[in-house]
């Protein structure tokens, strides 16, 4: 028997080939009298062969051809973003039942996050038409910023004057008014974030941290008027002057915790060596030959 093989849906912008099994001799509708037979439909057309074998005897076949459309492909989404954004990229075609982007996606949706400017392909099919399309997307750079703080300020200090680049942008955080931060909010660690968008559209920020502390005088209690530490703040070395002979000297660290105790033998001026300690207040507990003590905090930059 006589039977006709190959796709019989084919795209309007391709060609399909049939062949035919089961005689000697064939002849098509179209003229053609190889086994098989290249065709070109515009439209919807039916194709058929007479087989004869060798010993006359005749079959024939035939099969309905339809034609598709070629794929229209369009891809919906931005084509241009800022560095860091994500975005959904779509394949926008009918009839197709499957697709395949260069990033390894097989779905008609993508979100994507490129790190630089990326053209993305997608190839969408149905049973007998193929298409691809493509869409770059620009990536914008971030404005860079450098902004940098003093840190830690004492609660009395006063306004704090911020700075940054770009300039254009906008602080925000606790004890902010303007570009000038306010230590009277009180003790604690206030993260300050600056905010700045740049001529591309961008927008970025970067966040800082400042410590505000209780900072005591260098002289505590002046009507005493017995004992001076200086300088502080401080980077280096702490100097301890007494009117009265001093016996020890501890420093605790923030929590409390005892970082340093130094004894001595009745002395009025001694140094004490901080630049191994980390940034922070310090607290440091001065004790005398009389029996008296005296506390005074320092803050180490």
């Amino acid at each position: 028997l006589v039977a006709i093989t190959g796709n019989t849906a084919i795209c309007n912008t391709l060609q399909g080939v049939l062949t035919a099994t089961g005689s000697y001799f064939y002849l098509w509708n179209n003229g053609a009298t190889a086994s098989t037979n290249t065709i070109s439909p515009t439209g919807p057309t039916t194709v058929s062969v007479v087989g004869t074998t060798l010993d006359g005897c005749k079959d024939s076949a035939s099969v309905v051809i339809s034609v598709i459309n070629n794929l229209s492909i369009t891809i919906g989404g931005p084509d241009s973003i800022c560095a860091g954004q994500t975005i959904l990229l779509s394949a926008n075609v009918t009839g197709a039942t499957t697709y395949s982007w260069n990033t390894g996606a097989q779905t008609q949706n993508i979100t994507v996050s490129p790190a630089s400017t990326y053209t993305y392909i997608v190839t969408a099919s149905n049973p007998g038409c193929t298409g691809s399309k493509q869409h770059e997307v620009f990536v914008k750079s971030l404005p860079v910023i450098d902004f940098n703080v003093t840190t830690p300020l004492c609660s009395d200090a006063g306004t704090y004057t911020l700075s940054a680049v770009p300039l254009g942008g906008v602080y925000v955080g606790s004890g902010i008014s303007g570009n000038t931060f306010d230590p009277g909010v009180g003790i604690g660690v206030y993260p300050i974030s600056y905010q700045v968008t740049g001529s591309n559209g961008c927008t970025t920020a970067s966040t800082k941290t400042i410590e505000v502390v209780s900072c005591v005088g260098i002289n505590e209690h002046e009507a005493e008027n017995f004992m001076t530490l200086y300088p502080n703040p401080v980077q280096g070395k702490v100097t301890i002057h007494s009117s009265t002979p001093v016996k020890s000297v501890s420093v605790l660290d923030y929590t409390g915790k005892l970082i340093k105790q130094v004894e001595y033998t009745a002395v009025q001026d001694t140094q004490l060596d901080l630049s191994g300690l980390a940034s922070g207040m310090y607290t440091f507990v001065v004790s005398t030959v009389n029996g008296h003590s005296k506390t005074i905090k320092i803050v180490k930059e």
